[in-house]
């Protein structure tokens, strides 16, 4: 199970109880509210995008790289958290 599917199952629990992750023999939720909301939620996922800072290269050795706090930054502008 990934971790998206982690904290909507924990959300599910927490705002419905347990009974609402329920999967049937097609690992489909049984409740038709989990399935949608579980749809919602993946929509919402695939929606974000983050443009990020264009690369470098640091002293001409060709290798690629980004600025740690430039990656950081245009992640926290999309309004996602970074975990430190």
């Amino acid at each position: 199970m990934d971790e998206s599917r982690k904290q909507f199952e924990a959300e599910i629990e927490h705002s419905y109880g347990e009974d609402f992750l329920v999967v049937d023999d097609d690992g489909d939720y049984a409740n038709w509210i989990t399935a949608d909301l579980w749809e919602f939620w993946v929509k919402s996922r695939a929606a974000i995008e983050i443009e990020l800072p264009e690369w470098f290269s640091p002293h001409d050795c060709g290798d690629r790289a980004m600025w740690s706090d430039a990656v950081e930054k245009a992640i926290r502008a999309a309004g996602i958290k970074v975990k430190e």
